[in-house]
């Protein structure tokens, strides 16, 4: 039962902390991401899930909004390295990897001279023609829309 009251209070947690980054709030987002992030992100078999490594896209995201960029950059790299080690490299998870990869590109871009910044551009490097959109599921692509993909349409 206490596992239950954990899980529900984290899933509680991401929603609000995803309602105000669509409002454009996002320090207070990050503040229920952070505790979200406290009460402990989803695991199974002692690994994060894909539902992990969105909020962690998330969290990074919202890193990069308040100006946070060396956190920011460790936690897409540490997102990349998770997605990059899945055994089964699906559709969704080749589009989170080309999503941390677009998010990357400010934090490299400011830390260009950083040992973080060498770390980040040996592994994001997924392209957009690696991603088929049309396996990708709709709240994936809602939660972080991947504009630059040349066959993006808000119709997904």
């Amino acid at each position: 039962m206490i596992e239950f009251i954990r899980r529900l209070r984290v899933s509680l947690q991401l929603d609000k902390a995803y309602q105000l980054t669509s409002k454009g709030c996002h320090e207070e987002a990050l503040k229920h991401m952070e505790a979200a992030e406290a009460l402990g992100l989803p695991k199974y078999k002692g690994r994060w899930t894909k539902t992990a490594a969105c909020a962690l896209l998330l969290k990074a995201l919202l890193k990069i909004e308040t100006n946070q960029f060396d956190d920011a950059l460790r936690t897409l790299i540490e997102v990349q390295q998770f997605l990059l080690n899945l055994e089964q490299q699906s559709p969704e998870v080749i589009y989170l990897e080309c999503v941390a990869s677009v998010l990357a590109g400010d934090p490299l871009r400011t830390l260009r001279s950083t040992d973080l910044a060498r770390r980040g551009f040996q592994i994001f490097k997924t392209p957009y023609e690696a991603v088929k959109l049309n396996l990708v599921p709709n709240h994936i692509k809602r939660k972080f829309p991947l504009k630059g993909h040349p066959e993006w349409s808000w119709n997904v």
